[in-house]
């Protein structure tokens, strides 16, 4: 779409007057936004700023102080600027400087040094780029050499849109003041309608004594009759010709239509009455007031252009290396690399930050001091600790390339990484928070602390460079190790730990003399070298690895408390420690450096072959199979070679020190531990030797090389001991071998029981004699299981079947006695109130005085009769049910019949012995209610189903071992009460006795050699009871709530001890053991609430409970009962 009448000032740069300092008289480049500023002022004030716009201005006087708030002109802008225009049919015009209304088009600017342009070389070039809204862009190009007096300007106009009629012009105010006696006004100059390239247009002004010219390429006179045009260029051009006034001028070009997609280009030039450099020090002389000169005007005019950030872009255009000195203002500085690597050697200096953008490198090569905080967004920035001052943010790379040794003090943060590059060491001090991790390519990073490195969820990459620790402390950030590998130095007295994983394929090289502790689970497989200092493996936990080859110039130590295998292999000189666990060593390689085991256990495996000189330490244990340079045993260390058995082999000597303990396994096949030396062996009396037999059958008498070596047995161990119990060890000694020989010791196994039940038992054990597979397994067992192996051979289960029976007799008791409690209250007595909490049996009436009454009661227990020292805790439950029927016999007597079903469980669990008991009850009972007299009997049978099995351990095997039987249970019961009101409560004491008769079994075991035959003796016991009930009736909301309590004491007299009487199959040595006893004296409790909701229906709650010191029994039940 064709566009007209635009109109635009593209803002460009302006030239200022700067500050000159004693030691540096080089002009300035300011970047400030959209426009340049070139000068000097000799008394130290900046010209820019205030009310300056975009444009150029020169002051070549190098005197004064240029006015920032000055009003110069109406309404005081001095300027040099772009329009252009597009109007129906007629050219741009401008009444004056400042009466515009155009839009000012922002842009980019972008400062090089030492370039070519259109074939030419320049000291220097500066780029400003635009574009606006679409219409068009504009490109300003300056170009020039510091001894030229022009600056050389190509503008090229590129449309984006057909535009029409299009000018385009460019004016100056040459003057910074108002000349005496101007008015305020300024005459404006331009050319003729349509200027030729040919024509040249210029001013002077003698007030400020600004030489400005604007021309094209030619030096032709222009003909024109505006005042104060000159026609004598040449003159002009030597800066001889002076005027005077106060000027603007302004060069106009009628361009006509431009198309979309075209573009149009012109050059041409400011000139100045000397060159850039002369003219900023030509008038400065030795001294300036108090301030002294010390350059040479030559040695100004050979430096560069100098810029300073005032909040603006610097575009780099190319790769290179720019020498300018720079300074940032308050407003800050970018430079923009836009993908060009380039290096700034020159010195930044100033009172804000620099900020990188764009792709590429920079690289800061001066020693800045800018204050402001340094920022990278985009690609990378280089820079040493001299060279980067204060903060870093970095979004992007961020590197410090560092040759030499130094300290970087300022904080790091940002999304961006952090690497340092370079052979020199830097020290990092700040609390930093960079998230991208950290990449360590060269030289040495050193930290106090893990904060250093950033945010704890960036991680540590090596390339080849090290990373230095000067004080102790952990790190929970991930490693890694690439190709190049990675060092950690830690400081002496100091120790780093790493619980993360340290991956890659790069290897490990720990230097310094501190210790480096890894608990994390690493994967790097470069292997690792170990140049000084201590590398540990874990700390004491279950973590903490290395994976590959080890090359030990220092120390290793392993310090897990697990097992740990390492897989690799180690050479070097320096040392291996194991301080926890118990590491198998299965391929450590021949290496020169000591193994230092303490507070752990060493596991050599088959393939292990070094010739390591091995010290054991106290606590430390050395096993396994694999061949060692030498061996000693320390204090408190343990020789236990193979995994039960195995051999040690040992290429030099061999020395047991006082204190420490050669741990041997035998078996009865004839495999034994055994060390085999080549060289010396040195045994202390303070020593000793611990046999450790495996179970099995041993010969009577068998002997078995400990100890071999092609040198010399010297001394002898201070004593030996076994594990056995029956099988005692002895040593004998010739010049090259020491010999253990086990023989029986004739010990009595009843010696080894614990209890007189395992006593007995171990007496019959030992009359089955050699040969029996009992008595053989017993005689091979350890010291340490004999006495648990005696009593689970004893079989007491069997006997304290008998007090499960009497223990669980009572529910029948109780549950006949609730009943008659039940059937039979006493006139005018609060009815049932105990019976009901006594959870009686539901009852249903036949017919009326025609039928008898049928209730029914279901019961459960559990509980436990603990051990007297001699047999075991025993444990039982049981469940089951009663049926019976009643009829009255008188009005105040009952009569009736019952039988039920229950099942029984027990468990001995010391013994490894449990049981199943199936139980058939029937019985009969009475009652009579004379006045507050009750009076109530019963009698009672169960047959009862026993069946018991056994787990003895024999030779490291469980048994399984079971006998059935069946006896019977005999109860005779009987109970007198006398009911009393007292109040609202209704108490009922009452006595009682029961008679428990349990018959005798025999019993025969089948499942192993351990099995049992025999009998079970008999048992008859007499209970009495004495106790108290109480109960009251509560109304809760139109119901009756009962709650009830019963106390008794109940005492057991004549058999409280059940016994069996036992026979090993195969033996004829019987024996008797004892079960757990029945409680003497116990407390018998009842406590229910019980709740009528119904004259025929019953809800309860109630706990039972039979309680004493040695034993216990408990029920709890919730109960419905409906009559029908």
């Amino acid at each position: 779409m064709p566009v007209s009448a635009i109109r635009c000032f593209s803002c460009s740069f302006v030239f200022a007057v700067f500050s000159i300092t004693t030691n540096a008289n080089a002009q300035s480049l300011v970047l400030s936004g959209n426009y340049i500023q070139v000068g000097v002022n000799s008394k130290g004030t900046l010209g820019y700023s205030g009310n300056t716009s975009p444009g150029i201005l020169y002051d070549g006087t190098g005197t004064g102080t240029f006015n920032t708030a000055y009003d110069y002109l109406t309404p005081g802008i001095p300027f040099e600027g772009f329009a252009v225009a597009g109007t129906a049919g007629s050219t741009f015009l401008l009444s004056n400087n400042n009466a515009y209304s155009a839009e000012i088009t922002g842009g980019v600017l972008t400062d090089q040094s030492g370039v070519n342009y259109a074939g030419a070389a320049y000291d220097n070039r500066a780029v400003w780029t635009a574009t606006s809204a679409g219409i068009f862009t504009i490109v300003n190009d300056y170009h020039f050499n510091d001894g030229d007096q022009k600056l050389v300007i190509t503008t090229t106009i590129s449309a984006l849109a057909d535009i029409s009629n299009l000018t385009f012009s460019r004016q100056l105010d040459p003057d910074a003041r108002a000349a005496a006696g101007d008015s305020s006004s300024t005459n404006n100059f331009r050319g003729s309608g349509s200027i030729p390239a040919a024509d040249l247009v210029y001013a002077e002004a003698l007030v400020s004594r600004y030489v400005i010219g604007l021309y094209t390429d030619t030096s032709l006179t222009h003909n024109s009759a505006v005042t104060n045009w000159t026609r004598d260029t040449e003159s002009y051009l030597s800066g001889t010709d002076f005027g005077n006034g106060d000027n603007t001028i302004g060069l106009g070009f009628s361009l006509g239509d431009l198309a979309n997609g075209s573009s149009i280009t012109f050059s041409y030039a400011y000139i100045f009455g000397t060159s850039i450099a002369e003219g900023i020090g030509s008038n400065i002389g030795d001294t300036i007031g108090d301030i002294t000169a010390t350059n040479t005007t030559d040695e100004v005019a050979a430096g560069a252009v100098n810029p300073v950030f005032d909040g603006g872009t610097l575009v780099v255009t190319g790769d290179g290396v720019y020498a300018q000195t720079y300074s940032i203002t308050a407003n800050g500085g970018t430079i923009d690399t836009d993908g060009y690597n380039a290096a700034f050697s020159g010195v930044i200096s100033g009172e804000s930050g620099l900020t990188k953008t764009g792709l590429g490198t920079l690289i800061l090569m001066g020693a800045n001091t800018y204050s402001g905080t340094t920022t990278v967004e985009e690609g990378t920035l280089v820079g040493t600790t001299s060279t980067i001052p204060g903060n870093v943010v970095t979004n992007s790379l961020f590197i410090l390339d560092q040759s030499s040794s130094g300290a970087f003090s300022g904080l790091i943060s940002g999304l961006g990484v952090f690497r340092k590059d370079g052979p020199g060491r830097v020290t990092l001090s700040g609390a930093n928070s960079y998230e991208g991790g950290t990449i360590l390519a060269g030289g040495f990073l050193a930290v106090s602390a893990d904060a250093s490195l950033g945010a704890l969820s960036g991680s540590l990459t090596f390339q080849g460079g090290g990373l230095a620790t000067t004080t102790s402390f952990s790190s929970a950030r991930n490693v890694n190790l690439g190709t190049g590998g990675g060092v950690i130095e830690t400081a002496a007295e100091t120790a780093l730990t790493l619980s993360g994983t340290v991956s890659g394929l790069g290897a490990l090289v720990k230097s310094g003399t501190g210790t480096l502790i890894l608990t994390g689970t690493n994967t790097y497989s470069g292997g690792t070298l170990i140049a000084e200092g201590t590398l540990q493996i874990g700390d004491g936990g279950t973590s903490g690895s290395i994976i590959g080859n080890v090359v030990n110039n220092g120390a290793l130590v392993f310090a897990r408390s697990d097992t740990y295998a390492f897989p690799g292999t180690i050479t070097g000189e320096g040392t291996v420690t194991f301080l926890g666990g118990t590491v198998l060593f299965s391929t450590p390689g021949a290496y020169a450096g000591d193994i230092q085991v303490s507070e752990a256990t060493m596991t050599l495996q088959n393939t292990t072959s070094s010739g390591s000189a091995v010290t054991v330490e106290s606590g430390g244990i050395i096993k396994g199979n694999g061949a060692i340079g030498s061996l000693v045993i320390r204090s408190g260390g343990v020789a236990a070679p193979g995994n039960s058995p195995g051999t040690i082999q040992v290429s030099g000597g061999v020395s047991f020190d006082a204190g420490s303990v050669y741990q041997v396994d035998v078996t009865p096949s004839g495999a034994h531990d055994l060390i085999l030396a080549t060289g010396s062996v040195s045994l202390s009396d303070g020593a000793r030797v611990q046999v450790l037999a495996e179970p099995g059958t041993y010969a009577p008498r068998t002997t078995y090389a400990i100890i071999t070596t092609s040198g010399a047995v010297s001394g002898a161990f201070g004593g030996v001991t076994s594990d056995y119990a029956f099988l005692s060890p002895r040593l004998t000694y010739d010049a090259q071998n020491v010999y253990l020989t086990l023989t029986y010791n004739g010990v009595a196994f009843s010696s080894f029981g614990e209890t007189p039940n395992a006593r007995n038992a171990a007496t019959a054990v030992q009359a089955l004699g050699e040969g029996n597979a009992l008595f053989e397994t017993v005689i091979e067992a350890s010291s340490a299981s004999v006495s648990p192996l005696l009593a689970s051979l004893s079989g007491e289960a069997y006997a304290s079947v008998n007090t499960v029976l009497q223990q669980q007799s009572i529910y029948v008791r109780e549950a006949v006695g609730a009943r008659l409690r039940q059937s039979l209250s006493p006139a005018g007595h609060p009815a049932l109130a105990y019976a009901a909490a006594s959870a009686g049996p539901q009852t249903a009436q036949l017919g009326a005085g025609l039928a008898p009454t049928l209730w029914a009661q279901g019961y459960g227990g559990w509980g436990q009769t603990f051990s007297d020292g001699n047999a075991a805790t025993l444990s039982n439950s049981i469940g089951g049910f009663l049926i019976g029927a009643d009829v009255a016999l008188a009005a105040n007597a009952q009569a009736g019949v019952f039988g039920g079903f229950s099942q029984s469980q027990l468990n001995v669990d010391a013994r490894a012995s449990t049981g199943s008991i199936d139980n058939y009850d029937i019985g009969a009972y009475a009652g009579m209610q004379i006045g507050p007299v009750a009076l109530r009997v019963g009698a009672a049978y169960a047959w009862h189903d026993v069946s018991v099995g056994r787990s003895p351990v024999l030779a490291g095997i469980p048994q399984s071992l079971d006998a059935g039987f069946t006896n019977g249970t005999t109860q005779l019961f009987g109970e007198a009460a006398y009911d009393v009101t007292v109040g609202g409560y209704a108490l009922e004491p009452f006595a009682g006795l029961a008679y428990v008769s349990i018959s005798g079994a025999g019993l025969a075991e089948s499942g192993g050699a351990a099995s049992l035959s025999g009998s079970l003796s008999g048992m008859d016991t007499l209970y009495s009871t004495l106790g108290l009930r109480a109960a009251t009736s509560l109304p809760v909301m139109g119901r009756t709530l009962t709650p009830s309590l019963s106390v008794a004491w109940q005492h057991a007299f004549g058999d409280t001890a059940p016994v069996a009487s036992l026979l090993f199959s195969g033996g004829t040595t019987p024996f008797s053991v004892t079960g757990v006893p029945v409680a003497e004296d116990m407390l018998a409790l009842n406590a229910g609430l019980s709740l009528g909701l119904s004259e025929t229906a019953n809800l309860a709650v109630n706990y039972s409970g039979q309680l004493a010191p040695t034993a216990a029994q408990n029920a709890f039940t919730a109960q419905f009962s409906l009559r029908f």
